[in-house]
């Protein structure tokens, strides 16, 4: 939770500073009756949104969380060709070079 954490206020900065950006957040953990980490995922994104915004006009980009066992192969495939970095928490924190793909 806490490489998201820090992601998320990273996508609200760069908002700020009006970079269009998305945030794509993959949760891995396989599905349960008790999905704690996707509810707070959720949650966590839900209430950053819910903050007030200063910047006017604004820059576009969302946070989205999705789940692993919905996304296809062919888009997980898709989502990494287009991003800029794609960061691993499974590799620990704070993330490393070693935990980022560019």
């Amino acid at each position: 939770m806490e490489i998201v954490r820090e992601l998320v206020r990273a996508h609200e900065y760069w908002r700020m500073k009006r970079f269009d950006v998305d945030l794509v957040i993959l949760n891995e953990r396989p599905p349960s009756y008790d999905q704690d980490l996707q509810t707070a995922l959720e949650a966590l994104v839900r209430a950053n949104r819910a903050r007030p915004h200063s910047d006017g006009e604004g820059a576009r980009g969302t946070v989205f969380v999705l789940r692993a066992d919905l996304v296809s192969v062919e888009v997980r495939r898709l989502l990494q060709t287009v991003a800029r970095a794609v960061l691993l928490s499974r590799r620990g924190t704070p993330p490393s070079r070693s935990n980022v793909w560019m």
